[in-house]
């Protein structure tokens, strides 16, 4: 994927340049790098099923710091996981795993580009026809 001028961002995205930042204002409102002591607190006296799901929304975003964030809090929580969440625990693992390779691969998450007007690279193009983007691998059964 080539890269104009020195931004880092293809060429394909730099319209939508405003929109990541303003994804990121709001993500770091949310989820700011150093969450406080008592937020942290706050967070660790919920059950591993709603910390879980706290951080889910790292993966939506298509920036592979949060991405990298993901993956750390899906393994923090499945270290802990009680035995009759481990399996599910390891899934979520994986899937933060699988986005965030998809954002290391291409800068974004390719199966979206049809619904926001992106041009898709002959590379992402070739992802969606051959692989499963993370969004619609199947949970195991528990």
């Amino acid at each position: 994927m080539s890269r104009e001028g020195g931004s880092g961002i293809p060429p394909e995205r730099q319209e939508v340049e405003g929109e990541i930042s303003e994804a990121e204002e709001v993500l770091s409102y949310w989820f700011p790098e150093d969450l406080a002591d008592a937020d942290m607190e706050t967070l660790r006296r919920h059950g591993s099923v709603e910390r879980i799901f706290f951080w889910l929304p790292l993966g939506h975003f298509e920036e592979i710091a949060l991405h990298e964030r993901s993956v750390k809090h899906a393994e923090e929580e499945a270290a802990n996981a009680p035995p009759h969440l481990r399996v599910m625990a390891e899934f979520v693992i994986s899937q933060a795993r699988a986005a965030r390779s998809v954002i290391a691969r291409f800068g974004r998450h390719a199966h979206r580009n049809q619904i926001l007007g992106r041009t898709s690279t002959p590379e992402e193009l070739e992802y969606l026809r051959t692989e499963t983007p993370p969004r619609l691998r199947q949970p195991p059964s528990l």
